[in-house]
């Protein structure tokens, strides 16, 4: 009478027991480009506690930037400009 509910528990115990494992797992960095100034500059930030924070001095002169894209792989970015793409 007894055994359905202990084996039912113990067939719930595992999926119990991998859910509560304990590891809290922090947020990864991630590295942003940011095209700003109205295509006039291209800068770098980085995330990973929930705020953003800029490098000090990582900002580069575009002339004509139009738009920044990423690229397959996510390790590249396309800046598009008036007179091409780099």
């Amino acid at each position: 009478m007894f055994r359905r509910p202990r084996l039912r528990l113990l067939l719930l115990l595992p999926g119990f027991m991998a859910a509560c494992t304990g590891t809290d797992e922090g947020a990864l960095p991630t590295r942003l480009a940011v095209l700003t100034d109205g295509g006039a500059t291209l800068r770098s930030a980085s995330t990973g506690t929930g705020t953003v924070t800029p490098p000090a001095g990582v900002s580069v002169g575009v002339e004509g930037g139009v738009s920044l894209e990423t690229l397959p792989g996510a390790r590249r970015v396309a800046l598009t400009r008036r007179a091409g793409i780099e």
